[in-house]
């Protein structure tokens, strides 16, 4: 890690130089995520949406940020989920946060690692 890398609360470990690739604004519908397009990845939604990661290979990490929701709900499409997350699906997020969700290719599909609760309201 470089001397000038920091601790963000949301994106985590990176540098003042190292941002986000922007997926989209007030997106909905189907969005399928390309894993080529970088290992952290960020957007907002305005309607319900269903994920799909497509790339990758074994052992790719993906970090995707949802910066912004109105009330929508969020689901997966070819994405393995723990045992005890599938069963909450879809999950609805609240309104004005930012959530940070982790992948991780495991061999033939993705894998949700984790789902961060709200980080932080976001102001506009």
């Amino acid at each position: 890690m470089s001397s000038n890398a920091y601790n963000d609360p949301v994106y985590g470990s990176t540098s003042p130089a190292t941002s986000p690739f922007s997926i989209g604004d007030n997106l909905s519908g189907e969005i399928g995520i390309n894993a080529s397009s970088g290992r952290l990845q960020r957007l907002s939604l305005n309607g319900n949406t269903l994920f799909g990661i497509n790339g990758g290979s074994y052992g790719d990490q993906l970090t995707l940020i949802i910066d912004w929701s109105s009330g929508n709900q969020i689901n997966f499409s070819g994405i393995r989920m723990p045992p005890d997350a599938a069963s909450l699906l879809p999950v609805t997020l609240d309104s004005f946060k930012t959530y940070k969700l982790e992948f991780q290719h495991l061999g033939g599909a993705w894998q949700l690692l984790s789902m961060s609760p709200p980080l932080q309201e976001t102001i506009d």
